[in-house]
């Protein structure tokens, strides 16, 4: 997403005006000049940016207060860094802080969609977002956000992942397997997805989704087939299948 950053220093940039010394005049005796306020934008840009890449960098060494501390003086700086927000939202996500996790995340995809920013980066974030609505007990927002997923990841089985895991975290079988039949229309070769399908088949006691799940892992790799067979056989209805 730098991409973005950089046409926006473009943006700041062009109509500014550069003031130039008067030749053979020392500039303590012109004093000076004022800040313009494209110069005031491009320094606030110019530090958002330099505080970001710092928060990048400590995150790839696992420094997460440096990290999060870092990405706060990059929105700070300029409160127009999309990346800050979105980036803070994921770690805080990765690091089990939904609540934190939702305030940075809804304010970074508010304000790409605001631009007309989308595309898949914009729709994995509101994957995310909807996981952390999840974790909050928020599953009408969890829904409106895995909406806009599958706007922006139309090919993408990420969002029926999700969609599939919270119903049958919430204990609606039927629900998570249609969702997660959905993903494997458009990844049938996704082998956590046909574990997951079959899984919730198994705690949702629906013997023919089982039968596909189980012709489903067999077409990729008979040896997943013929483990989840035996699963079919011994699996108590409600306990967690264990992969092979």
């Amino acid at each position: 997403m730098q991409s973005r950053s950089m046409w926006r220093l473009g943006v700041l940039l062009v109509g500014s005006s550069l003031v130039l010394p008067v030749v053979g005049v020392s500039p303590r005796v012109m004093g000076a000049a004022p800040a313009t306020v494209e110069e005031s934008q491009v320094k606030a840009f110019e530090t958002a940016q330099k505080s970001l890449a710092a928060a990048r960098a400590f995150r790839e060494q696992g420094k997460v207060e440096k990290a999060v501390a870092e990405y706060r003086k990059s929105i700070a700086a300029d409160p127009a860094t999309i990346d800050a927000y979105l980036e803070l939202g994921e770690l805080y996500s990765q690091n089990n802080s939904p609540r934190k996790a939702v305030e940075v995340l809804d304010i970074g995809i508010g304000m790409a969609l605001a631009q007309e920013i989308g595309g898949p980066d914009i729709g994995r974030y509101c994957v995310l977002l909807a996981r952390n609505h999840e974790a909050l007990g928020r599953m009408d927002l969890a829904s409106g956000d895995l909406i806009k997923a599958v706007k922006y990841l139309p090919d993408d089985p990420l969002p029926f992942i999700a969609l599939g895991d919270m119903q049958a975290g919430r204990g609606r079988f039927d629900q998570a397997v249609a969702a997660f039949r959905q993903a494997l229309a458009l990844d049938p070769g996704n082998v956590e997805g046909w574990w997951a399908f079959g899984n919730a088949a198994i705690k949702g006691r629906l013997p023919e989704a089982m039968r596909e799940a189980h012709r489903g892992l067999a077409a990729i790799d008979p040896a997943q087939g013929a483990a989840f067979a035996e699963l079919m056989k011994t699996a108590v209805p409600g306990k967690e299948p264990a992969r092979p």
